[in-house]
This record gives C-alpha cells, structure tokens and sequence, in this order.
C-alpha cells in the first residue's frame, strides 16, 4: 500500500476511507465534505470520465431526507486539498447501492 502525505487539515479525512452501502452515511459524508470545500480547505477537481456524473456536492446534500431522483447511476467527486494537495475522490454507485471514498 502506497504511503500518501497529508497535510495536517486534512488528515481528518483520511478517517473517512471506506466502502459502504448506507445511503445515509453517504449524505453525511456529503455534507461533511461540503463543509470542507466551503471553507476553501478542499477545491472539486473536473472529472473526465465517460461513466460517471459530477455536480456540486452541496446539490446532493439538499436532497432531504435522501433524493427521490438521483442524478445518475454513477456519481463521482475528485477533491483536491489546497494546502499539501491531496486528492480524494467519492464515488456512488447509485444503481447497486454501494459508494466509496479515498486518497488517490
């Protein structure tokens, strides 16, 4: 396993690596996520990817309680941290129910 370099902002999330299956874990993550790009601590990167969606993140953490329309089956976020410039990425893979988040 590659060892990635983190600046101390966003260690935090480093703590939220994992696969899941719980919609509602994935909103929160969302919501946390959103929270980090609104205080200019992460910037979305584009995506270039014929499969998957993109759109703001804070578009899917309006969606309460969860979305009655989901924008694609596939819906991926690359983040990149301003300071040390780690990139994360979330996907949701809306059709089989799973998403992940991590360090890439």
């Amino acid at each position: 396993m590659q060892n990635i370099q983190t600046c101390q902002l966003c260690d935090s999330l480093k703590l939220l690596i994992c696969e899941n299956t719980e919609e509602k874990e994935y909103l929160n993550t969302v919501r946390y996520l959103d929270g980090f790009i609104q205080r200019g601590i992460i910037e979305l990167q584009p995506i270039n990817d014929e499969l998957a969606d993109t759109c703001l993140l804070n578009e899917i953490s309006k969606m309460n309680p969860k979305p009655a329309h989901w924008i694609s089956d596939l819906i991926r976020h690359s983040m990149k941290c301003k300071e040390c410039g780690s990139v994360f990425e979330l996907v949701c893979d809306t059709y089989r129910g799973v998403w992940w988040f991590k360090n890439v």
